[in-house]
C-alpha cells in the first residue's frame, strides 16, 4: 500500500511541475487525490478482512468468541462526503421552497430548526429526539402544527433527493458496509440522530445502499441522545449487548 501511495504521489509531483495549463493542473491533482483515497479505502477493507482472520484463529483461544462483533459506520464526512456549508443551504432553500407552500416564512422556519436541533444535541435522554424537536417546534407553531409532520417526512422522502448532487460516495464505502456483513460482523449505521428515519434511508440511497444492509440505523425517532453524548454509544451497545472492545 505504501508504494502505490508513493506512486501517486510521484504523479503529483510530476503534475505540479509539468507544462500544464491551470485546468489540467487542477483536473490531475483531483485524480491523483481520488486514487489515493481509493488507496486508502482498499487498505481498509483489506485491514478489516486481516482483522476478522486474526480473532477467529487467536482471540477464540481467549474469549471462547469472536470479540470483534460489530462495526458503527458514522455517515457524515466518513461514508458520504459533501461540503457541510452547501449541503445546508441547498436543504435550506428545498425545504423553505416546499414549506411556502402551506405558509411557513423561511427566517422562523430555518430558526426554529436550529432550535430544535440544539435541543436534540443536549437531550438527556428522557425523551426521544422526535419528541425533543416537535416540541420545541409547537412552541413557535403552536400545537397543530404537528399535523404538518407527514408534510415534512415527505420532503425527505422526495425533494430531499436532489442533494444527491452535491454528495460524493467515500470510495469502495458500499463494499465495505457489504463487505461487514459478509464477514459475520453487525454493520451499524451510528449517523448523528438528528433527522427523521426517511430523511436516513434517502441519505443512504445516495451510496446505494438500502435500510436491511444495516442492522440497525439511529434516527430521531428511536433515539434519546446524540453524538458527542458518550450515552449514545452506551445506547447502541446496550441495545446490542456489546462491550466497548467488541467495536470498530
Amino acid at each position: 500500500f505504501s508504494y502505490l501511495v508513493y506512486k501517486e504521489l510521484y504523479k503529483f509531483i510530476i503534475v505540479i511541475k509539468g507544462n500544464l495549463t491551470e485546468d489540467q493542473k487542477e483536473k490531475a491533482i483531483k485524480h491523483v487525490l481520488f486514487q489515493i483515497d481509493l488507496i486508502d479505502a482498499k487498505r481498509t477493507k483489506y485491514l478489516l478482512k486481516q482483522q476478522a482472520k486474526l480473532h477467529k484463529k487467536a482471540v477464540v483461544e481467549q474469549w471462547g468468541e469472536n470479540m470483534l462483533k460489530a462495526v458503527f459506520f458514522d455517515l457524515d464526512g466518513t461514508l458520504l462526503r459533501f461540503d457541510e456549508n452547501k449541503f445546508l443551504k441547498m436543504y435550506f432553500q428545498l425545504l423553505c421552497e416546499k414549506t411556502a407552500k402551506i405558509g411557513y416564512e423561511p427566517k422562523k422556519l430555518i430558526d426554529t430548526i436550529w432550535k430544535g436541533t440544539a435541543l436534540m444535541y443536549h437531550n438527556n435522554g428522557e425523551k426521544t429526539n422526535e419528541v425533543v424537536f416537535w416540541e420545541a417546534f409547537q412552541e413557535e407553531y403552536g400545537k397543530e402544527s404537528l399535523n404538518d409532520k407527514p408534510y415534512f417526512d415527505s420532503f425527505y422522502r422526495n425533494e430531499f433527493r436532489a442533494l444527491k448532487e452535491i454528495t460524493e460516495a467515500s470510495p469502495l464505502s458500499h463494499e465495505i458496509v457489504k463487505e461487514t456483513r459478509a464477514l459475520g460482523l453487525k454493520p451499524i449505521l451510528s449517523t448523528n440522530p438528528i433527522f427523521p428515519m426517511v430523511g436516513q434511508l434517502t441519505r443512504i440511497s445516495f451510496l446505494d445502499l438500502k435500510e436491511d444492509d444495516f442492522d440497525y440505523i439511529t434516527s430521531y425517532e428511536n433515539s434519546s441522545y446524540s453524538k458527542p453524548n458518550p450515552m449514545y454509544f452506551k445506547m447502541l451497545l446496550d441495545k446490542f449487548s456489546l462491550k466497548p472492545e467488541e467495536v470498530i
